[in-house]
């Protein structure tokens, strides 16, 4: 289903700040001050001292990450479990989306400013085959939010000051240079760029599968009939309705019709049943187990004014059918067997 969305990005959001999301958002690790990211801690309180306000504070610490020696990467180094926020904003200075949004909360927080990671998806790929802009999971992003005075809940991406490309563009765009966009897939298509063409067409697919199959719902049928149908009424539903029927009826019967098959009976299997529906008049009847020549021997013994034709049919119809050098007078045998037939049901 196609939805029109509209955005408002001048919307103020909370004026007024419930007090148990206030006291969340100001929630900072135990002993932030002292023994968990001092650092940290003690720049926070530096940079708010010699803020104006706490909004100057705000876009401080912003431009604090594209003026020192900030960059964005795939491959941070492994953070201790603790101190966390003092090696990454002080020491190594290297990480990604997720870094940049945790300390820069932690650095609002840290002022008395209420702050929160928000987390969604930036960036995307249009699929020219399917009209679509194909979101995945790697285009996955954190930033974050800074509730202000009078202005409500602010959005902020600290990822921008260091990677503007990861936020213009996508995430590829922003470790193009380290190489790092996929590395550790065996498939990924920034190693085999010719499987991009492929993973289009399967995105493709599965668009098309979502939006016209599994998302085809009442009034996915609605517009659709409207479509092709106009201003729909019942006479024209049942119209529409019988049609259908009918429609599967003819269907059924072509198909069964088409089912059959026409099978073609050789003349000297119609002989042999004519000659055994005669002998079945005269009280002899085949038994669907005897060959011909076991039904041969027992309707001579039944019949003894007969036994002459029908040993004479008999093994004539058995050459005909498997002996191949009848088949060089197969058209005098045929003869030779109606005429047997003819004096068999004249007796």
């Amino acid at each position: 289903k196609m939805l029109t969305l509209t955005s408002y990005p001048e919307a103020l959001r909370e004026i007024e700040l419930p007090e148990i999301t206030r006291e969340l958002s100001l929630q900072l690790p135990a002993g932030s001050d002292n023994d968990n990211n001092p650092k940290s801690y003690a720049l926070a309180k530096r940079l708010l001292s010699s803020s104006s306000s706490k909004q100057d504070y705000v876009h401080k610490v912003m431009n604090r990450f594209s003026q020192q020696d900030y960059y964005y990467t795939l491959r941070p180094k492994t953070l201790g479990d603790t101190n966390t926020i003092d090696e990454f904003l002080i020491k190594n200075k290297k990480g990604f989306c997720a870094h940049y949004a945790g300390s820069f909360v932690f650095m609002m927080r840290a002022a008395g400013i209420p702050a929160r990671v928000v987390t969604g998806y930036q960036g995307g790929k249009w699929n020219q085959q399917g009209k679509f802009l194909s979101v995945h999971q790697y285009d996955a992003h954190a930033w974050a939010e800074v509730w202000l005075e009078n202005k409500g809940w602010v959005r902020f991406d600290p990822t921008s000051m260091v990677a503007p490309n990861r936020i213009e563009k996508n995430l590829e765009e922003a470790v193009g240079a380290e190489g790092s966009f996929l590395e550790n897939q065996m498939f990924s298509m920034a190693k085999y760029s010719w499987l991009n063409s492929i993973k289009n067409k399967m995105d493709s697919v599965q668009y098309s599968w979502r939006r016209f199959v599994i998302g085809y719902d009442r009034d996915s049928q609605s517009e659709l009939l409207k479509r092709l149908f106009g201003e729909l009424t019942l006479q024209k539903i049942a119209m529409i309705v019988g049609g259908f029927f009918l429609g599967i009826i003819a269907f059924w019967a072509l198909l069964l019709g088409l089912g059959k098959k026409q099978t073609h009976e050789a003349m000297e299997h119609q002989l042999y049943r004519r000659f055994c529906k005669r002998l079945g008049k005269l009280g002899v009847n085949r038994k669907p187990s005897q060959t011909p020549e076991a039904f041969s021997l027992f309707a001579s013994a039944q019949l003894p004014q007969l036994a002459t034709e029908i040993n004479t049919f008999s093994k004539l119809y058995s050459d005909v059918c498997y002996d191949p050098s009848s088949q060089n007078n197969l058209q005098g045998n045929l003869r030779a067997l109606k005429n047997l037939l003819k004096n068999i049901k004249k007796s």
